[in-house]
């Protein structure tokens, strides 16, 4: 993978309160699965960290001759790797560079991490579903519910028959599964106080 190839991805960086590990991963332009995760203690050597990153890069087809961990204001020294542990991921905005290239270091992303539907619905009952967020705004998540084959297991090529949060089943729906897809959000705000928050 070029360089021109990872414009567009970025790094996900997850902790959790009280966690003695943080989660990094490689993601693409529409955070599909992660190319590239690890789950690192915070008081591992950042250098070490880096180096098991770039040979997990190469192992994906990414060229990673070097890697560094800098600030994202303009012309900031990369931080010393051999000083420094891997809490320098979650203070302050971060880049990865990946030889020349920038790639943005996201902390604690909005997700989804859990989402249920009811097994069994009623037509003209409306259907809500049961979701765990993590660091999103329920009200900015884009949901959309979808029709699909009981024997299609790609829920993708399923019509679209709602947006929202609640969606009421129609005679349309019987013989077919309802999927509800969600994609979290944030404000730029919300983001700027987690940055704050954890560092």
């Amino acid at each position: 993978m070029s360089e021109q190839q990872l414009q567009g991805h970025e790094v996900f960086v997850t902790t959790e309160a009280g966690g003695s590990n943080i989660g990094i991963a490689l993601v693409g332009p529409h955070h599909a699965v992660p190319l590239v995760s690890m789950n690192p203690s915070c008081a591992a050597s950042l250098e070490q960290t880096l180096l098991r990153l770039a040979q997990k890069f190469q192992k994906c087809g990414i060229k990673a001759s070097t890697l560094a961990l800098t600030q994202t204001a303009p012309n900031s020294p990369a931080i010393d790797a051999a000083k420094a542990d891997n809490s320098e991921w979650t203070t302050g905005k971060k880049v990865l560079m990946v030889d020349s290239e920038p790639i943005p270091v996201v902390l604690n992303p909005p997700a989804c991490k859990t989402i249920q539907l009811p097994r069994r619905w009623i037509v003209g009952c409306a259907l809500r579903p049961r979701v765990e967020l993590a660091g999103a705004q329920e009200e900015l998540c884009s949901i959309k519910w979808l029709r699909a084959s009981t024997d299609d297991a790609d829920d993708q090529d399923g019509a679209v028959v709602g947006e929202g949060w609640e969606y009421t089943p129609c005679e349309a729906d019987i013989g077919y599964r309802l999927v509800v897809e969600v994609v979290p959000a944030r404000t730029q705000h919300a983001e700027e106080e987690e940055e704050t928050a954890g560092g």
